[in-house]
Formats: structure tokens, sequence, C-alpha cells
């Protein structure tokens, strides 16, 4: 079903013995490489062959502003998701700087900021402006969580057609752990305040405002474990959207 809609392969089983054989065969004693052993059985099972590439690599960002944060959820304005996404692909962030360090390519996309973005460097893949505030009505629609999951795809296929053997998925946006800890707390059904963290470093007082939102939101709009798109239409994000693969 999975190569049906997507044409991915499923993960190689033969494959990851085939390289962990390999690697025992080495001059080294048995697992003695540890967790780098386990990340080449894993590239070789998605590979799906020991024979396994990585010299060129991409980091996509996918970078949308969240409505909430109108609801002073964070100490950093909404205006930052815009100077960083210029920064980024400017060379001048962390992300920048490690992913120079290990010779990846970065690439922003631009899949929901709420501002006219006019750097070139920056995909312009934009959904709209912004998601809706998640206290005055849901997140987005359906049809925009789709769309949201389809430009993640075609991003990532784009990258991949274009030579890169390795994909590092990343997103900015602020708020933007306002929204994931909603989902968070939905799929894995735990209280909000279990799994609410500070974000931008906040007070007491602004976390347990954090905590009343993200409850608020979710008992308005319900969204639905069991289908995740709904979830992510209700109290998500486009930049998470864009992070999956349909």
């Amino acid at each position: 079903m999975l190569e049906e809609r997507t044409g991915l392969k499923p993960i190689s089983e033969v494959a990851i013995k085939e390289m962990q054989e390999k690697l025992d065969h080495k001059c080294k004693p048995i697992s003695g490489l540890g967790k780098l052993e386990i990340l080449a059985d894993k590239i070789a099972g998605i590979e799906g062959t020991v024979d396994i590439k990585t010299n060129k690599r991409r980091c996509l960002v996918f970078a949308a502003d969240h409505g909430v944060e109108r609801e002073g959820v964070s100490a950093t304005p909404r205006n930052v998701t815009y100077l960083q996404a210029v920064n980024m692909m400017a060379g001048h962030t962390t992300v920048a700087a490690i992913a120079k360090a290990n010779h990846c390519s970065v690439q922003v996309v631009d899949i929901g900021i709420d501002a006219d973005v006019n750097d070139p460097k920056v995909l312009n893949r934009k959904i709209r402006k912004g998601t809706t505030d998640i206290l005055k009505g849901p997140a987005m629609t359906r049809g925009e969580a789709e769309k949201a999951i389809q430009i993640g795809y075609d991003v990532a296929q784009q990258a991949i057609d274009e030579g890169n053997q390795v994909l590092a998925i990343g997103e900015l946006g602020i708020a933007n752990t306002t929204i994931s800890s909603a989902i968070i707390a939905v799929m894995l059904d735990e209280p909000v305040s279990d799994v609410v963290g500070r974000g931008s470093n906040i007070s007491d007082r602004r976390m347990q405002h954090k905590v009343d939102v993200i409850e608020e939101a979710i008992a308005k709009w319900q969204p639905n474990a069991a289908d995740p798109i709904d979830v992510l239409s209700k109290v998500g994000g486009f930049e998470i959207g864009g992070k999956l693969v349909p």
C-alpha cells in the first residue's frame, strides 16, 4: 500500500542483515562502532543495499507562523520566524553553521510565514499567512492540512530528484511548542500540563496561561486522535504538516 501511494519501498530486512554481517567481518570488535553501526543498518534498510551513499545531503526547514502566538504564549514575537528564515538562508544561524560543517545544504520552505518573504533563497510554498488562532477557530481547514502534507512530500521528492541521498527535516515557527504540545496531548491522551514546556523560556505565569490556552482549544474543537489529519487541522501548524509524508 505504501509503495502504491508514494513509490517508497518498505524497509529491507535483508539489507539490514547483510550490512550487519558486513560490519561484523571488519577488523574490529563485534558491535565495536556502537550507535554508528545501528545507523548504518538503518540506512542500508532504507536504501535496500549495503552500498550506502551519503555524500549529498540537504536540510529542509519548513517555516510558518501560528495564530495562537497572539494569545501571548511565547516570549518571542512572531516576526522572528521571518527574520530567522532569511538569516538561515544567509548562513547566520546555528542550523546553517552545523549544516555547513557537515557539508549539508539548507533549504528553508515558506509554507505559512506571516509576512511577504522577498528573499529568493527562501522557497515559496505559502498556503497562507499563518494559521488561525486556535482559541478563535480550528488552525486550518482539512484541505489546507492535506495541502501542507503534500507540499512536504513534493519538496522532499524534488530534493531526492536533485540527487540528495540524506534529508534532515526541521521546522521554524514562533509558538510551535504550543502547537506541538497540543498535538502530543491529543495523540497520546496525556494531560496538557504533563507535555507542555517553557519553549522560549517563559515565566511561570505565562506557562500556566499556555497550558490553559491549549486545554481550551482542545476542549473547543475536539480533535480526533484516530484521525491525524483532523488533529493537524484543528490544533496543528502548516510547518508540522510539511514535515509529514503521505
